[in-house]
């Protein structure tokens, strides 16, 4: 926030909360766009494969011989979805706690603006005021994206999972010899990195500040 000077011992910014450490490095690193992002690609990987679903009866048996690998790999990408809904669902929590600050501090400010009189300290609250508000509104729309890819997330498994294998399927390890697909190769680094860097950061908790 802006530093006013208050009172003798009194700054703008030890009157009004400040964000939480967690909240300011996700915002600072853009995270929550960036996680969106990847959830929306693996959306798309599990979108894509409903259609290649082969028939299969109650003893796991099926005219295509690939039916349990074919299985297999869309169980995968499900854990993908649902492993990157935690993430987003703590980002929401995150900005639950940041949109219920910004809201508090605007009651503050709006109270406290109204018991002053002189020009130069209106001016001072009007810009805290308008800061507070550009940061509420950017917290709220933010909450509001990641709300609906959520519900998108339930929609997405959910019918994806109407069709599955009947047989317990077991996560198959490619032998020595055997070449692996493009679905068997780990995650890229990329995609990695950024969940161990989200993860770091959501576990400063929401009572750090800055």
């Amino acid at each position: 926030m802006i530093e006013y000077q208050l009172g003798p011992d009194e700054r703008f910014v030890d009157i009004y909360e400040p964000r939480t450490k967690s909240y300011d490095a996700l915002h600072s690193h853009r995270l929550v766009d960036r996680v969106m992002c990847e959830m929306e690609s693996l959306l798309k990987d599990l979108e894509d494969y409903h259609p290649m679903m082969p028939k299969v009866d109650d003893g796991g048996t099926s005219e295509c011989p690939f039916a349990e690998d074919i299985y297999r790999e869309k169980q995968k990408r499900e854990k993908k979805v649902s492993e990157k809904a935690n993430t987003l669902r703590d980002m929401k929590a995150e900005l639950d706690r940041e949109v219920e600050r910004c809201k508090r501090n605007l009651q503050r400010i709006s109270v406290d603006a109204s018991k002053i009189s002189t020009g130069a300290a209106q001016e001072k609250y009007a810009e805290g005021l308008g800061r507070q508000e550009r940061e509420y509104v950017e917290a709220s729309r933010l909450k509001d994206e990641v709300v609906e890819l959520l519900h998108r997330v339930d929609a997405t498994l959910a019918a994806s999972r109407k069709k599955s294998f009947p047989l317990p399927l077991e996560e198959q390890m490619p032998s020595s010899g055997m070449k692996m697909s493009a679905s068997s190769y780990p995650d890229d680094n990329d995609n990695h990195e950024l969940t161990q860097e989200v993860n770091d950061l959501l576990s400063m908790g929401p009572r750090g500040r800055n």
